[in-house]
């Protein structure tokens, strides 16, 4: 299999197909403990990568609350927090009212105190992806298998 250069450590930091003369000189098989292992870690950090990046996702989602849809990606989430952050710092009363453009770019009447229970809604809808991706990439993390890591459904269970 491959020529393995390897840190102080003695933790594999590069892989070559030819031997790299004073770099990568030791040949693991394919059977290796070392070799398993590395190949092992890279599935893992793969399948945690798809966990994020799914998270991710679904946190950017449409989001319903109070029965109107809000866009939910990054640039709506600062947005949202700039508009709380503002509402705290000048002291706005709850009824005090604001339009609000929604994801299908209707405009509607929001109080203040309906975006801070969309906005606490919102993050606590974060909090349980967060949650559930640390779940997910907490048992990919124990598994001992390639195939077990490569097989395991990052799709279920997700909260909607």
């Amino acid at each position: 299999m491959p020529y393995v250069e390897r840190d102080t450590h003695s933790e594999i930091i590069a892989i070559y197909a030819r031997e790299q003369p004073g770099i990568a000189e030791e040949y693991l098989a394919e059977d290796h403990p070392d070799w398993v292992a590395y190949l092992l870690s890279i599935a893992i950090d793969k399948k945690i990568q798809a966990v994020n990046n799914l998270r991710n996702q679904k946190m950017s989602e449409d989001f319903t609350h109070g029965g109107k849809i809000f866009d939910a990606g990054p640039s709506a989430q600062s947005n949202i927090a700039n508009a709380i952050t503002y509402g705290q710092l000048n002291t706005i009363p709850d009824g005090t009212s604001r339009t609000w453009v929604l994801v299908d770019n209707s405009t509607v009447n929001i109080t203040w105190g309906e975006l801070r229970a969309m906005a606490t809604a919102l993050f606590d809808r974060a909090d349980g992806y967060h949650a559930h991706a640390r779940v997910h990439k907490d048992t990919i993390g124990l598994m001992e298998e390639i195939a077990n890591v490569e097989a395991y459904d990052i799709t279920e269970n997700w909260i909607t």
